[in-house]
């Protein structure tokens, strides 16, 4: 009997990541567009009080740190995070708002570190 290892370790962690990320880069109620140092914080439009369009947010160094589309103030389409040296770290795909389609992980050294499928923020895979 061999011994089975399956762990969503770096899932969760991805999630918590991308989580926090959102949660501060997105949700916070914070109306200051630049850093103190005159970098921008964030770029993207609003139609009737909520998100719409293309939205990027942006490192103190300015780098782009997460970049994505709403859609009357929903995620859809590619998301994608970055380090702040400008390497990819995730990628996925919402619809109305929930994760659907695949989601990278990237390792800036080894490329795809991991893959999950979504549908309707469950995974499928």
């Amino acid at each position: 009997m061999g011994f089975s290892y399956n762990s969503n370790h770096k899932l969760i962690t991805a999630f918590l990541i991308v989580g926090w990320a959102i949660f501060h880069f997105v949700m916070r109620d914070d109306d200051k567009l630049e850093y103190d140092n005159g970098q921008k914080k964030r770029v993207g439009t609003t139609k009737g009080n909520k998100n719409n369009g293309t939205w990027t947010w942006y490192y103190d160094n300015g780098r782009k740190n997460i970049q994505g589309k709403f859609v009357d103030g929903k995620r859809q389409g590619i998301w994608t995070t970055w380090d702040e040296n400008g390497n990819v770290v995730t990628e996925c795909v919402y619809q109305n708002d929930k994760l659907n389609g695949p989601y990278y992980l990237y390792n800036n050294q080894k490329g795809v570190v991991y893959k999950k499928v979504f549908k309707n923020d469950k995974p499928i895979n």
